[in-house]
């Protein structure tokens, strides 16, 4: 499926933009002045924006991985979330961040 950039950035922009309260013709200049800065730098090349979603949803995987530790259910814990014994040291040892 492909999505066009300078129309999802450009509705974007103008949600943003009345939320602020400022006017039409400068929301205007200021999203066309946006627009053609995006195309001169990036003319040309692939952009990849990476999903937050995933990262959000690892950290709550490992907050909640830490919560249910209790210092002798490595086993269970490596089997419920498929994860090997390094794997799992790592994230206790972090606290669940990251």
């Amino acid at each position: 499926m492909t999505i066009e950039f300078y129309t999802v950035l450009s509705n974007i922009l103008n949600a943003q933009l009345s939320e602020q309260n400022i006017t039409a013709k400068k929301a205007e200049a200021i999203r066309d002045g946006l627009l053609a800065g995006i195309r001169t730098n990036l003319a040309g090349h692939s952009v990849y924006f990476k999903s937050t979603t995933v990262k959000d949803k690892t950290a709550d995987r490992h907050k909640a991985i830490c919560a249910e530790f209790d210092g002798f259910n490595h086993a269970e814990l490596m089997a419920k979330y498929e994860i090997g014994h390094a794997w799992l040291l790592k994230i206790l040892k972090r606290g669940g961040h990251g």
